[in-house]
């Protein structure tokens, strides 16, 4: 399968698992019934992932059409040039659209996870062998 050709005369070749955009759509359609993917033909809808809600479209992100590699390419000053289909996962779980347990179940891949930091103690707080911040003798007074 070959990348449009855009790609190919920026120099660009797909990264990971590529999909044409009607896999893709099947996909998230198993995540969640109300995504849509307009591939941008008529002048009313650019191309991209929309949530449709009782006939009333909201915009998540762009998406290519055709052709959606597994990766974004970026150019060097930080523009996206071809947004990849883990990027609009990561979107879509974000706005909390689709779940990561089935999305990661789908699409055969980990997306990740944020695991939240413990706070640094203070001056007047220790560690205690157990990982538990320990208040010093005095603090509240």
């Amino acid at each position: 399968m070959a990348p449009c050709n855009a790609a190919n005369r920026a120099g660009l070749r797909p990264q990971g698992e590529a999909m044409l955009a009607g896999d893709f759509e099947r996909k998230l359609q198993k995540l969640n019934k109300d995504l849509k993917i307009f591939c941008g033909n008529d002048d009313s809808k650019p191309a991209g992932i929309f949530h449709v809600v009782n006939g009333e479209y909201t915009e998540i992100c762009g998406i290519d059409k055709g052709y959606v590699s597994e990766y974004s390419f970026v150019r060097s000053d930080g523009i996206i040039i071809r947004s990849g289909w883990r990027r609009a996962l990561k979107i879509l779980l974000g706005k909390g659209l689709i779940s990561r347990y089935k999305a990661e179940r789908i699409f055969n891949t980990y997306l990740g996870y944020s695991q939240k930091r413990k706070p640094i103690p203070t001056k007047k707080e220790t560690v205690s062998s157990f990982g538990l911040p320990v208040m010093e003798r005095g603090a509240f007074q």
